[in-house]
């Protein structure tokens, strides 16, 4: 009696196939019934959700997408358990071929933790993230504004901030704005822009907006021209803006100006053409005398 054991070690992906046990001696050779080995792979996410903050009517947009052998199926629970506010009222969906779970005009009963299930036949994981709804956004509208060299500018963007992870950020044409303390400040938690003293390079687009952790839930801009002493305007579509008119000793500086380099141009014409008319001279007296 004739026995025999095939041992796979480490097995990976690539082991999967159908195996067959054969038995020889001089005489013959028996084959046995063929075994089909399966390897799994346990799922690993290749993107997991992350926490996210959002005002009221806004959309959520959730991501969850997990690899493994045979590909896991991707299953989400709210709070521990399987009932969704949302998809009572049909604002919840998920697309085929789509790793996102789709949250439509949020509501403050959609808040709270979501989770996201990989399972497979190897096995299963979960990963999951909070969903923080808002009810506040801006109470008052930035407006643009024009104002003059050494004033004060003022700038309100309130937006009574109601939660701890909630702040104010301000941008300058695009750009984190210096905030010094002294002649540039923020008041009532940031939600004011004070800038004492204000100078011609003050000017451009300001922006202020709401944010809650990582994640930007309002914006608003305007414009802020700057007008100095002189009557220059500072503002962000013309860069410089002159409000003068030239004076008559001006236009009169700019004629004779004019005048002058119109005589010069004439002036070398005319020698240009005057040596045209000698060099002929010459060129005919020296001809008569060959004659």
């Amino acid at each position: 009696m004739v026995s025999a054991e095939l041992l796979l070690l480490d097995v990976s992906t690539s082991d999967g196939a159908e195996y067959q046990c054969v038995v020889r001696n001089r005489f013959a050779a028996e084959h046995s019934i063929r075994s089909v080995l399966k390897v799994f792979q346990v799922p690993v996410f290749s993107n997991e959700p992350d926490d996210m903050s959002l005002l009221v009517g806004q959309n959520a947009k959730i991501m969850c997408a997990a690899t493994g052998i045979p590909p896991p199926v991707i299953k989400w629970s709210k709070d521990g358990g399987a009932a969704f506010p949302a998809a009572l009222q049909h604002r919840l969906f998920v697309r085929p071929n789509d790793d996102h779970l789709y949250v439509v005009n949020v509501t403050i009963e959609d808040q709270g933790v979501y989770t996201c299930h990989a399972v497979n036949e190897a096995g299963s994981i979960q990963a999951s993230a909070t969903l923080r709804i808002f009810e506040n956004s801006f109470n008052v509208t930035l407006k643009d504004t024009v104002v003059t060299v050494n004033e004060t500018l003022l700038l309100d963007c309130y937006a009574g901030l109601s939660h701890p992870s909630q702040r104010m950020e301000w941008t300058l044409n695009g750009e984190p704005l210096f905030v010094d303390g002294d002649r540039v400040s923020l008041k009532a938690q940031g939600q004011i822009l004070a800038i004492r003293k204000v100078e011609l390079s003050d000017f451009g687009e300001y922006a202020c907006e709401l944010w809650a952790g990582n994640d930007q839930l309002a914006r608003q801009r305007a414009t802020v021209t700057i007008v100095g002493l002189d009557g220059i305007k500072m503002e962000p579509k013309t860069r410089r803006k002159f409000d003068f008119q030239p004076s008559a000793v001006l236009l009169t500086l700019i004629a004779s100006i004019a005048m002058l380099f119109t005589a010069i141009a004439c002036c070398i014409g005319f020698g240009r053409i005057w040596s045209s008319r000698k060099l002929t001279r010459t060129a005919l007296n020296k001809q008569s005398i060959r004659g």
